[in-house]
């Protein structure tokens, strides 16, 4: 009877002690989950910063526009010491010729190009990010020093063209010190896999395997098609292991793994079904001792994780806090209502405001000038999907300043609406000095032209002189001179209009200047009354057909002006080179477009512009002429005064030379039409 009795308690405590032991197993599972996803979370946060930092100094205008990349150098330089690690601007694949690099002391002088195990990487790495166009995380490689490296690579795109990319190298033990006090667990280690399957950090110390060891093909299969899970395999020493594992969403293809080895488990179990046996009698208490063990547990990884995820948001916080740029995302409604998400970057320095009065405002459309409005910039971005603007910004003391914001569309919802990410930069600076070499470069081409121009008043003040001297023959002799008097006063008016076109000329166009109707017939006139005589010296015949009436555009008179007279002397520059009898002569033509702009044409029967140099003509430096004759900065700075009046400047090479088109928008009133010849 006794036996009997206890049957039904033994039962119980059988069934009592395998739904603990199972429960257990439970518990520890979800825990190395839960510490999978944290450790994921930590590297993801780490690995996002690295990224926006590398988009940031990517997507900086100077890249494409500076060949010192002095101003890379220093944004380079402050994001390596911050991040611990070092920026490298690298040339296209598959040479990578280092351009600039961070200075962080080297175990070894830097090379010019990467090792091969480095270059293949990069190989892959710039592949894929040039045609994602965002930064990429690389697999583990040795560096130029043989050291294990980890990449973020950034592309420099110049339309669909690769021109730079821009890498953050630094080594996996960055990332270990932030996963590190994740694993607390007795017996507990956390790995980190790349794409191949190479081990690029764990926290077992001196007595885990040596990095880029492959991790054992049987637990790497069991997470393939798989975003998180638990799997149970051998470690590279060959114990048995259970395995939480996460896969990474800033790096594709890396696992993080939480490894705890069976051996321990066991001990573990063993040790929880003995107090198992031994509080049977308390079955309820112990039930309500590991409810609550589990959610003290459940609070402290809670408490681990918000700490992980507040300082991720604090370092990226920190970086972009010192970037010269405001960065923003922004919520765009169907009906174009625009809304502010998140704002960060040095605000003072690039608007002049202090930070607490525009951190957390969303609309600064009261800081802009009368009649200017941003809604239109943002819906031309979410129908086009990018788009750059230059506008002007009230200061504290009613000043404007000059700014420039690129944005690009995130994503673009069914109803219209969508996000898009931006920034905005401080372009007082940039203008100032495009103004100066636009100055230069009128200054360059008076001096060119200053002997013919000479000539020019020479002739109009000889013929004063001998006027004057016949005047007062006459008048001495008792003749009537006021016909002679008629003519000295059309010479002077006749040289005073060749002064005042070379006054107006140098002057240029007044800064912030509005675009306003401009007759190209009479632009053609004043271009030509100044190169008339460096043409003529040349042997080199103008032709004009503007059409009738001649075309009207909106833009400023001096800016077309100074296009048109580089183009003309590089024109006559190009035909120098011809055999004697040979054609000299150029082409200036004008067309209407049916989208309402108007193309100027200048062609000339030089021999074209050889494809290499044709494919970069507008890029400063850029010439085909001798240093002793040419800078290469006339068409660059041509480029920047056709595009500030909202228009375009194409070059090409025709059947007998070359052959320039810009593009200006029409005017709509008509202006009373000037007879050019």
């Amino acid at each position: 009877m006794a036996l009997l009795a206890l049957l039904p308690l033994l039962l119980l405590a059988g069934f009592a002690i395998t739904e603990a032991v199972r429960a257990y197993r439970k518990a520890e599972e979800v825990r190395l989950r839960d510490t999978a996803a944290l450790v994921a979370a930590a590297v993801d946060a780490r690995m996002a910063a690295y990224s926006a930092a590398m988009t940031t100094l990517s997507l900086a205008p100077s890249l494409l526009r500076d060949d010192d990349h002095a101003s890379f150098h220093r944004r380079g330089l402050a994001v390596a010491q911050l991040l611990g690690g070092e920026v490298l601007l690298l040339g296209e694949p598959p040479d990578f010729e280092l351009h600039a690099a961070s200075d962080v002391p080297l175990t070894s002088p830097l090379p010019v190009h990467p090792r091969p195990e480095e270059r293949a990487t990069l190989l892959r790495a710039a592949g894929r990010a040039a045609v994602e166009r965002r930064p990429v995380i690389s697999d583990l490689f040795l560096n130029y020093s043989g050291e294990q490296s980890l990449a973020v690579v950034a592309p420099v795109l110049s339309g669909d063209h690769l021109v730079f990319l821009v890498v953050f190298r630094f080594r996996p033990e960055n990332l270990l010190a932030a996963i590190t006090p994740l694993a607390r667990g007795a017996g507990e280690f956390v790995a980190v896999t790349d794409s191949q399957g190479r081990i690029l950090m764990h926290t077992r110390g001196a007595e885990g395997p040596p990095l880029a060891t492959p991790s054992p093909p049987e637990v790497i299969a069991s997470t393939v098609g798989r975003q998180s899970g638990v799997t149970v395999g051998a470690r590279v020493d060959g114990r048995l292991t259970t395995f939480a594992y996460e896969r990474l969403a800033h790096a594709p293809g890396w696992i993080v793994f939480v490894g705890r080895t069976r051996v321990g488990q066991a001990e573990a179990t063993s040790t929880m079904l003995g107090w198992v046996l031994a509080a049977l009698a308390a079955l309820a208490s112990a039930l309500g001792l590991l409810a609550l063990a589990h959610r003290r547990e459940a609070l402290r990884l809670a408490r681990q994780e918000a700490a992980a995820l507040r300082a991720g948001r604090d370092q990226i916080e920190r970086l972009l806090g010192g970037l010269p740029a405001v960065i923003f995302l922004r919520d765009i409604d169907p009906d174009g209502g625009v809304r502010l998400l998140y704002r960060a970057g040095d605000i003072p320095t690039v608007t002049g405001w202090p930070a607490e009065t525009l951190r957390d405002q969303d609309d600064w459309s009261p800081l802009y000038p009368p009649g200017v409005s941003s809604r239109s910039f943002f819906a031309e971005v979410m129908r086009e999907g990018s788009g750059t603007t230059d506008w002007q910004m009230i200061q504290p003391d009613g000043s404007l300043r000059a700014m420039r914001t690129h944005a690009r569309r995130l994503t673009h919802r069914p109803d219209g609406g969508g996000e898009m990410v931006g920034y905005v930069l401080n372009v007082e600076a940039e203008l100032r000095a495009a103004a100066r070499a636009a100055a230069a470069g009128r200054l360059s081409s008076l001096g060119e032209m200053a002997a013919g121009i000479a000539h020019e008043l020479k002739q109009p003040l000889q013929s004063v002189s001998l006027l004057a001297e016949n005047a007062l023959i006459s008048a001495a002799r008792g003749e009537a001179v006021t016909e002679r008097l008629d003519r000295i006063i059309e010479q002077v008016a006749h040289a005073a209009d060749i002064i005042e076109n070379l006054r107006r000329f140098a002057r240029g166009t007044p800064e912030g200047e509005a675009a306003r109707p401009v007759d190209l017939a009479h632009v053609v006139r004043q271009t030509l009354a100044l190169a008339d005589a460096a043409l003529r010296e040349a042997s080199v015949r103008v032709e004009v057909d503007l059409g009738q009436p001649s075309p009207l555009v909106m833009g400023h008179a001096v800016g077309i002006e100074q296009t048109l007279l580089n183009l003309l002397i590089n024109a006559r520059d190009a035909m120098r080179a011809l055999p004697p009898g040979a054609a000299r002569r150029i082409r200036i033509g004008a067309e209407r477009l049916e989208d309402g702009r108007v193309a100027l044409s200048v062609a000339d029967t030089g021999g074209g512009i050889p494809p290499a140099v044709l494919a970069r003509i507008f890029e400063p430096f850029v010439t085909t002429k001798g240093p002793e004759t040419g800078t290469g900065l006339g068409l660059s700075i041509s480029h920047g005064l056709i595009r500030a009046m909202g228009g375009t400047i194409e070059a090409r090479n025709g059947p007998e030379g070359a052959v320039f088109t810009v593009t200006l928008p029409a005017a709509a009133q008509a202006l009373r039409p000037v007879k050019v010849f």
